[in-house]
């Protein structure tokens, strides 16, 4: 006998199979955060470049080893300057000293940067993140 109410939970069960099935299997097999470092606000070097540091915590939760890129997505000037090459094993997670570099004529306060961590081996592994990067006040010599 198919009752209404029947009917309703299987439906529901169905959904919520389906929706666990699917986060499954489509889930990106990175986690990544970027956390300033506490010490200094910005640093400015000798040739007009002003640099802010991060820590990057990535978590590769794919069952391969990766090597990851990071890259400004909406500002050419920008560079970076790694502790270490940021490639992690098999599920482990791993911290890295990333220093952001813009010249000093690439704004004044704060600029938000969109950035992108991708890993070499598998374009399909990615992950976009806001960044804002602290710069001098016209007028300011030091932070």
């Amino acid at each position: 006998v198919i009752r209404p109410r029947v009917l309703v939970y299987s439906v529901l069960l169905l959904t919520i199979i389906s929706g666990t099935l699917w986060s499954m299997t489509h889930r990106t097999p990175l986690r990544a955060d970027l956390i300033r470092d506490r010490n200094a606000l910005y640093r400015e070097l000798p040739d007009g470049i002003i640099e802010n540091v991060y820590t990057l915590k990535i978590t590769n939760m794919d069952d391969a080893s990766h090597q990851y890129t990071l890259k400004a997505m909406d500002n050419p000037q920008v560079s970076f300057d790694y502790s270490q090459a940021l490639e992690l094993p098999a599920g482990e997670v791993g911290g890295f000293t990333v220093r952001i570099r813009l010249p000093r004529s690439a704004g004044q306060g704060t600029t938000a940067l969109q950035l992108e961590l991708a890993s070499k081996e598998d374009a399909s592994i990615y992950k976009h993140f806001k960044a804002t990067i602290l710069m001098p006040i016209v007028g300011s010599s030091k932070p």
